[in-house]
């Protein structure tokens, strides 16, 4: 019995040897496949635009606009969001939907409510919102389009893409219709508010929301309160409707943001990138660029932009000359360029200033920044031939290095875009600073 107690302690020692030596054969495996970077490290090893700069303005404005315990009426994502916010501002909002609560008559309650991504007349959806004692109701123009789902008990509002034309929605509908009051809107969302009976005139009727006048109201109610916002503003929600395939709606919107513009940095940037990259005109686009930094003279945004401008399209190095030069330690209101602190502007310059300005400690000094600072940026990846005797940044320091920058050092930035790729009105810090603290000024009065 000792002999086979032995045998089965042996067999037991020999079955944990073999599962310890697969572990550490598998972790020997797995430590030679690291660090995993193989052909994504153009994704991984990248800065990243984030598309949610008009969602934030939009909840600024809510949190600060919208009424005290007023219900509002919103997608079940949005209303999470905003209860979320809400909370944490400490401000007293109520939602028609509950977003975190799951029963048989709140899913009823959704069917009947999501109305609005379907052909409901407003005059019908006006009488399901007393019905639920809202007022407010939150249009999201991503979904300002005909959607995949219909509705089970609500099957006669139901519509299809190429059954029915987009004017049929409920959401042009709404925003043109005399029951709703468009009181605010950017790229991303509407804010309606259905009227009182006595607010609307007997004879009132539909108007078109390919109209000026459809939003006229609106945008003079934004002079009056954000009177340095209108003009961009407008022009992201022109091009947010020429996503959408509505030329007509994008054109007037834009006809009145050209119109109000002048002063506006941002919408001369705006214009000046939608004529670049979604119209394919890049030379009409300079004179826009130029403009966006004249007026505002320390953007990085801007000034890359007009940089670019000038070394591709234009090929015009005295413009060049005239708009760096005073920046190589600064010239009155006009910052050196490392003070601008934007790693890609700091990395594109470095090209120019060793090409064209033959000055080698500018650009060694903009591209040290560079790679301080931004080291995940395209530029750094695209430039490294110019500035080592590599063909690229992966082969010169090793995907070891690439490892360390994304999970150790965490060399990754980000930036804040508008909904419809840009970052005219949010890609700047210090920009969105100036608009909270001129928006925090309006409301102290």
């Amino acid at each position: 019995s000792d002999s086979r107690a032995r045998a089965l302690w042996c067999l037991r020692l020999l079955v944990f040897l073999i599962a310890v030596a697969g572990q550490l054969g598998y972790a020997a495996f797995l430590g030679f496949k690291m660090p995993f970077i193989e052909n994504r490290h153009s994704s991984l090893h990248a800065d990243k635009g984030w598309p949610d700069g008009d969602r934030g303005e939009f909840f600024d404005w809510a949190l600060h606009h919208l009424p005290d315990n007023e219900i509002i009426l919103a997608a079940i994502p949005l209303s999470a969001e905003l209860r979320r916010a809400s909370s944490t501002e400490g401000k007293a909002m109520r939602f028609a939907i509950h977003p975190q609560f799951e029963a048989h008559h709140l899913r009823e309650r959704v069917q009947e409510l999501y109305q609005f991504y379907q052909c409901t007349p407003p005059a019908s959806f006006a009488k399901t919102m007393e019905k639920f004692q809202s007022r407010y109701l939150i249009l999201e123009f991503k979904r300002c389009s005909f959607g995949p789902f219909l509705l089970d008990k609500y099957p006669e509002v139901n519509c299809k893409e190429k059954e029915v034309p987009w004017q049929e929605l409920f959401c042009p509908r709404a925003l043109a219709s005399p029951l709703f009051e468009l009181q605010w809107a950017n790229a991303e969302f509407a804010v309606l508010r259905l009227r009182d009976s006595k607010e609307v005139a007997r004879n009132a009727k539909d108007g078109h929301v390919a109209d000026l006048k459809t939003w006229e109201p609106m945008l003079q109610r934004c002079q009056k309160e954000e009177p340095l916002e209108c003009a961009a503003r407008a022009a992201d929600l022109a091009l947010a409707f020429r996503k959408m395939g509505q030329m007509q709606v994008s054109q007037s919107l834009l006809r009145w943001a050209e119109a109000h513009g002048d002063e506006d940095g941002a919408f001369q940037y705006i214009m000046g990138h939608h004529l670049d990259y979604d119209l394919q005109q890049s030379q009409r686009a300079g004179p826009y660029y130029k403009r966006a930094v004249e007026l505002e003279s320390n953007n990085p945004v801007f000034v890359k932009e007009y940089l670019m401008w000038l070394e591709l399209i234009a090929k015009d190095k005295r413009s060049l000359v005239q708009l760096l030069s005073p920046r190589r330690a600064g010239s009155g209101a006009k910052r050196a360029l490392s003070s601008l602190e934007d790693a890609s502007l700091a990395c594109e310059a470095s090209v120019t200033a060793k090409e064209l300005f033959q000055d080698l400690d500018w650009s060694r000094e903009l591209w040290e920044y560079a790679l301080e600072n931004g080291p995940c940026n395209q530029c750094v990846d695209n430039n490294w031939p110019i500035h080592t005797s590599a063909q690229s940044m992966r082969e010169d320091v090793g995907d070891w290095q690439l490892f360390l920058n994304i999970f150790w050092h965490r060399s990754m930035r980000s930036s804040l875009l508008s909904i419809t790729g840009h970052g005219g009105r949010h890609g700047h810090r210090e920009r969105r600073y100036k608009a909270w603290k001129r928006r925090f000024r309006l409301r102290a009065l």
